[in-house]
């Protein structure tokens, strides 16, 4: 999400450190939900990856970029997978524990949610970085950041447990693998 309304400079490396985090815990099928530019796509075989986004100008970024991938703005009904990613997409929304319950329903049997999520601690950095351009400016204003205890809140509200965190990116980001209780 906001890949495509004025990336900031770093938006690629972030992206890189996203998927450099979540990666150890990425396994078998895999939904990358708010998928963005399918940063996620190249390190999952096309057969056990999907991305979804709701911005068609991203998935046409997505499949310009990964053509042997799947991409789509519509979730599928019915199908579950083993991992569902959502990297830098759950600040964005206005109700996580909503948002979670949604991952939650994709889910198989013995699956997991990776989520990432900037740090609330570096509000002040990520909001200078907008207005200096290292960070996309419409991401940082759509941001309501959460940090490891409103995650866990979430999660439980869900009916997820948080089985690993971790900070990475020197602190700026968190690293969360969820999974039903």
């Amino acid at each position: 999400m906001g890949d495509r309304s004025g990336p900031g400079f770093l938006t690629p490396f972030l992206a890189r450190m996203r998927v450099r985090a979540a990666l150890p815990h990425v396994r078998g099928s895999v939904l990358d939900h708010g998928c963005g530019f399918g940063a996620l796509a190249p390190y999952v075989p096309p057969a056990r990856y999907l991305g979804f986004d709701i911005n068609e100008g991203s998935l046409e970024d997505a499949r310009a970029r990964n053509p042997s991938h799947r991409f789509t703005s519509e979730l599928p009904v019915d199908t579950t997978f083993d991992t569902v990613v959502s990297m830098a997409v759950i600040e964005h929304v206005d109700n996580p524990a909503a948002y979670l319950r949604e991952l939650t329903a994709l889910v198989g049997d013995g699956g997991r949610v990776v989520l990432t999520t900037p740090r609330p601690s570096w509000n002040g950095v990520y909001a200078l970085g907008a207005r200096l351009g290292l960070f996309s400016a419409t991401a940082n204003e759509e941001h309501s950041l959460v940090g490891k205890a409103a995650i866990t809140e979430a999660s439980l509200t869900a009916g997820l447990r948080v089985v690993h965190f971790e900070s990475f990116l020197a602190g700026a980001n968190q690293l969360a693998v969820l999974q039903p209780d």
